[in-house]
């Protein structure tokens, strides 16, 4: 098949056919049982001179199209028997002379499928016997070591032989031929990611020898020695397969591999019948080095840097290299692994990376149960992505391999392995703002993060963590994505955040039990409901829902009849109501209703009454700080039937405990309203003040304060105690609520919250140190930039705000700070972040890098506090 193959092809030429692809087979893989003499050596030589001789034949054939015919020279040598024309060179004699003469290499290889011996040579008198009468050069291209001696064998290099014309001394454009090194050698064994079968379940070590002495084997047999003389000089030079126009040529086929290193061409002289031995050195190659972790096996995986970054190599034929890893369920990644040459940039003419990821309990199954079927599966160049889905919590091994099972000292990459694992918290409000800290590997500055689809603003990434505040999205446990715009890599961890109400969270009523209350008139105590989760855990930015049949007005919805509100820190949100027609009222708050089909929720009923004269007191009891001077106003609405009553007298008068009043008596507004403010000095008795419509000074209510001892005071987080912003974005003010320790809680007017803040900037961790091999963590302590203390009385909703400030100082940096109360106090954390910096490699600083600047004995005393501390 293999002559016939041969044979077709010569024909074809002859008669100025386009090429044929016959040759395909029999040139990439040799049988194992191939020996150096045999004719497919000499057939994958002849193939691949023609692509390495003088570059690229379609660049050739058009510059001859262009040009002179001056070109043609130059191709004289060219074998017939070449592995692929352009459509340009049909017929081939518009590309090559004398298209349908046998060059050198087509005689050599023509005389291997049928040779002449000295057992047959009676048949063919006209021949002589090819090894009498010329000349065989063979060897091994090798890497070279430090000590520029012979390494590892060179795969895939074309080496050229030019007879040297003894009236020039030149190099004859005639008399050329080559051979790849390797040939004979198995250019695909196969790998435990993708496996070492083809799809019909055939052996990729089928064709192709494995035995390491004809990994770098070239053989140019059949030099001719011109001119009836009797020796000649033959110069071997070295050259790169053209990529593109020897895809079926060589080991490496069809993707070819740049040599590493060079060669001074090498004369060498030989004479009818001689067989040289010439080795070839590739001066300047990569030398093999030793990479930053042991070797490792499928059974002795190595652990995965802690950033999720590094590089290594591929170095010696079949080398491997896996890594271990702990990952969760329900969560996905990407590997990247990124060929490199010799200058550490992305190639595809070097390694050709595939990935493999197994269980690490997996005793070895092959292929991978998760595997990139090829190399190169991504748009950027010379990148190799796995994207892999966990679906159990356990440990994983990580494999890297060269697709062909190959390896090399010039076989170098860059691994990434790009996971999102935790978050923290768990919880988000459903009105943005909560800062998120993804705890992973391989995080750069450029990881984008999103929650459900909605993008999430990201503060900061370094390798391992990512900070991020989350967008304003609707309730509901949703996933986490992360991604790298650059590379198309992403990882997701599903249903990690519950935003706002969760599917199993309560909503419970604390308060709202209200008296008959007159149409118009607000009702004297406030609705207060808490969603918790667990049924005890606060939930903060749930959406509630406020809503009453027959309407209501919410002071929560500024008046409004309905609206959607989210609960604070403590899971609680508090509404006043106004009923708005007579008769029994239900006032229901559900729980995110805009999420869940089946919405939990809470009722309280309100009474609304009509008479022909009402006077209704706006938040008739509040609670006020033990031994405050403060001023409290009282106000009130006179109704007749529900409507306001305009230019109407209401009196006011102290019935118990000590105060002044800025207006006993006063007159209603347009809107049916009147005020007069209680002053307050040195609270100490309960005070209850008597509001009255004139002239029959009825109806009456009561407006009363109690006052509260500091040392019940309850403290607790209402908003902004925990934020996180970018560079030139300014804080949300830290909101805190004063409490009696009633149940429910009672706000606390006119107490007095300290404020204490400090302003630190944290100060980078400098590199690890390595001492007599044990790692040392250094982490100065943060630089404090400024500190300030300021006071605030609680309002009438119990609240104290602290506007926050830098200080003038920028990111990044951070305010952390306490209120506190009479025995009570709370801390807060603001963050704001300057630009995100992420070195992509971890780096190890060893001790001989800091002997340079400080010497020994400093070195090793401060080391060892440190080691110690």
């Amino acid at each position: 098949m293999f002559q016939q193959c041969r044979l077709r092809r010569y024909r074809q030429l002859q008669h100025r056919r386009p090429s044929s692809s016959c040759l395909r087979r029999p040139e990439r893989k040799l049988r194992s049982d191939s020996h150096p003499t045999s004719g497919s050596q000499i057939s994958s030589r002849a193939c691949a001179r023609t692509r390495s001789r003088s570059g690229c034949i379609a660049d050739q054939s058009k510059r001859i199209h262009a040009s002179s015919r001056a070109h043609i020279g130059g191709l004289r040598g060219l074998a017939l028997m070449h592995s692929v024309d352009t459509p340009n060179c049909v017929p081939i004699s518009l590309c090559y002379p004398n298209p349908d003469q046998p060059k050198m290499d087509d005689r050599a290889a023509l005389s291997r499928l049928y040779p002449v011996t000295a057992a047959n040579q009676q048949n063919f008198p006209a021949k002589l016997p090819l090894a009498d009468n010329t000349a065989r050069v063979h060897g091994s291209v090798f890497f070279v070591d430090a000590n520029a001696q012979p390494a590892q064998p060179m795969q895939g290099v074309n080496v050229v032989a030019r007879w040297i014309d003894p009236t020039t001394g030149l190099p004859s454009p005639t008399y050329v031929a080559s051979s790849i090194s390797g040939f004979l050698f198995s250019g695909n064994a196969g790998n435990p990611a993708t496996g070492f079968n083809d799809p019909a379940g055939i052996h990729f070590t089928q064709f192709g020898a494995d035995d390491p002495s004809v990994e770098g084997f070239f053989d140019l047999a059949g030099l001719e020695i011109p001119n009836g003389a009797t020796s000649a000089q033959y110069e071997l030079s070295v050259e790169p397969l053209d990529p593109l126009w020897s895809q079926t040529v060589g080991p490496y086929a069809p993707s070819q591999v740049k040599p590493s290193g060079a060669l001074q061409p090498i004369v060498v002289t030989v004479s009818k019948g001689a067989d040289l031995q010439q080795d070839i050195l590739m001066q300047g190659s990569v030398l093999q080095t030793r990479d930053w972790f042991a070797p490792t096996s499928y059974a002795a995986p190595a652990a995965l840097p802690t950033s999720g970054d590094w590089t290594g190599s591929l170095a010696g034929y079949g080398d491997a290299d896996y890594f271990w890893f702990s990952g969760r369920a329900d969560r996905t990644l990407s590997v990247e692994v990124t060929a490199l040459d010799e200058s550490s940039t992305p190639s595809t003419s070097k390694a050709q990376p595939v990935i493999g990821m197994w269980s690490l309990d997996d005793p070895g199954t092959f292929p991978a149960p998760a595997n990139t079927p090829s190399a190169f599966n991504s748009a950027k160049l010379g990148v190799t992505r796995l994207d892999a889905t966990f679906h159990a919590t356990t440990n994983f091994r990580l494999g890297i391999f060269d697709y062909r099972g190959d390896g090399r000292p010039d076989y170098q990459y860059h691994a990434r392995v790009f996971y999102a694992d935790t978050i923290t918290p768990s919880r988000a409000s459903a009105g943005g703002g909560t800062p998120l800290d993804i705890q992973g590997i391989g995080f750069r500055p450029n990881t984008a993060a999103n929650i459900g689809a909605t993008s999430a603003s990201v503060l900061s990434a370094s390798a391992r963590e990512l900070i991020a505040t989350a967008p304003p999205i609707a309730d509901g446990l949703q996933n986490i994505t992360i991604s790298d715009p650059a590379t198309g890599g992403s990882s997701s961890m599903s249903d990690v955040l519950t935003v706002g109400a969760g599917p199993s969270d309560a909503i419970k009523l604390l308060s709202g039990s209200n008296p008959a209350t007159p149409i118009g008139g607000e009702a004297p105590n406030p609705i207060r409901v808490q969603v918790l989760a667990d049924a005890a855990t606060p939930v903060n930015g749930a959406s509630v829902f406020l809503t009453a049949s027959p309407p209501v007005n919410f002071s929560a919805c500024a008046g409004a009849t309905s609206c959607t509100v989210l609960s604070d820190e403590t899971g609680q949100v508090s509404t006043r109501v106004t009923p708005l027609t007579s008769g029994a009222a239900t006032i229901s708050a559900v729980l995110a209703p805009a999420s869940y089909a089946n919405p939990k929720s809470v009722q309280t009923p309100l009474l609304a009454t009509s008479s022909a004269l009402d006077i209704s007191v706006l938040s008739p009891s509040v609670w006020v700080a033990q031994g405050a001077s403060t001023d409290l106003p009282i106000k009130s609405r006179l109704l007749s039937n529900g409507k306001p009553l305009v230019a109407s007298t209401i009196a006011y008068n102290i019935v118990k405990g000590t105060g002044s009043l800025s207006a006993t008596t006063v007159v209603t507004d347009n809107d049916g309203f009147g005020a007069s403010i209680l002053h307050l000095t040195l609270l100490g008795s309960n005070i209850q003040v008597s509001v009255c419509a004139q002239p029959a000074n009825r109806p009456c209510q009561l407006f009363s304060v109690f006052p509260v001892p500091a040392s019940v005071f309850q403290l607790s987080p209402v908003f902004g105690t925990d934020q996180a912003i970018a560079a030139r974005q300014s804080f949300r003010p830290v909101v805190v609520r004063v409490t009696d320790s009633s149940n429910p809680a009672n706000p606390v007017i006119a107490a007095n919250v300290i404020f204490q803040t400090v302003v630190i900037r944290s100060v980078p961790d400098p590199p690890p140190v390595s001492v007599g091999g044990i790692i040392i963590n250094r982490k100065p302590p943060p630089v404090i930039l400024s500190s300030s203390k300021s006071s605030a009385l609680s309002s009438v909703d119990g609240l104290a705000t602290l506007q926050a400030s830098t200080g003038g100082f920028s990111a990044p940096l951070t305010i952390q700070g306490t209120a506190s109360t009479g025995a009570e106090a709370l801390s807060f954390e603001l963050r704001s972040f300057g630009a995100a910096t992420n070195p992509s490699r971890s780096r190890l600083l060893n001790l001989s890098d800091l002997v340079k600047k400080q010497s020994r004995s400093v070195l090793l005393s401060r080391a060892s506090k440190r080691a110690f501390r």
